[in-house]
């Protein structure tokens, strides 16, 4: 069962990157309030990213 919990946690991190690397690479904000909410949408990117990383681990380190 873990398993597919891993693997669903996996495909949803990869999205997670996906979006990133869109907001920090292809969109480019004009003026100070898109500069602003660019940086609102990495700060919160990065952080998803970082609990789907660690409920991943957890899953991993419960399935041993």
């Amino acid at each position: 069962m873990n398993a597919v919990k891993i693997d669903r946690l996996q495909q949803k991190l990869k999205k997670l990157k996906e979006k990133l690397h869109y907001w920090e690479v292809e969109f480019q904000p004009s003026g100070n309030m898109g500069k602003w909410g660019r940086q609102v949408k990495l700060d919160r990117l990065r952080e998803d990213i970082k609990q789907t990383e660690e409920k991943i681990i957890l899953e991993i380190k419960t399935e041993i």
